[in-house]
């Protein structure tokens, strides 16, 4: 098994559902994910200016993943700090989609009834795009940020893993 292959199986785990959900469950989903995924995108666009933040917060949060983190003798300081930030990003992630989830069913309501026929289709088809971009662009992007602690090797997307993170030989 390979990361790529992982990834080609799970994405009918949320492709299928996306697909035959009513819109307004799409839509809760979907409202649930976005502020992890806001988060986590303006870290990595963060990143990009400041090259040093990632570090910054993974040697923060290290203390918290050491025992996971602590088993890898092979991974540089600066790798381990890495991997921290990551799964601390993923572990916010989670969390804010939890409680987001609980806030939205509670207060959330159904979908607006006044909106015509093609419209309506317009709009499902697009919340199937950001819901599978929040939930399993996410996944997937933390997946390939933590790919050194995973025991799959790359598979034959070795080449978009690497534009993403590289990970040096």
């Amino acid at each position: 098994m390979t990361l790529s292959a992982l990834l080609l199986i799970i994405l009918p785990l949320f492709l299928i559902p996306a697909l035959l959900l009513p819109s307004n469950r799409i839509r809760l989903f979907s409202y649930c994910g976005l502020l992890g995924f806001t988060v986590v995108l303006i870290y990595l666009l963060l990143s990009l200016r400041m090259p040093l933040l990632i570090i910054n917060i993974g040697q923060a949060f290290y203390p918290m993943w050491s025992p996971i983190l602590g088993g890898y003798t092979t991974l540089l300081a600066s790798e381990q700090y890495h991997l921290s930030f990551y799964l601390t990003m993923f572990f916010f992630y989670i969390v804010s989609y939890l409680i987001c989830y609980i806030f939205m069913k509670v207060f959330y309501k159904g979908s607006n009834p006044n909106i015509n026929k093609p419209i309506k289709a317009i709009f499902n088809i697009l919340l199937v795009v950001i819901f599978v971009c929040v939930t399993y662009g996410s996944l997937s992007y933390f997946l390939i940020q933590i790919r050194e602690i995973l025991p799959f090797r790359d598979g034959f997307l070795f080449g978009f893993f690497d534009l993403i993170y590289p990970l040096e030989a």
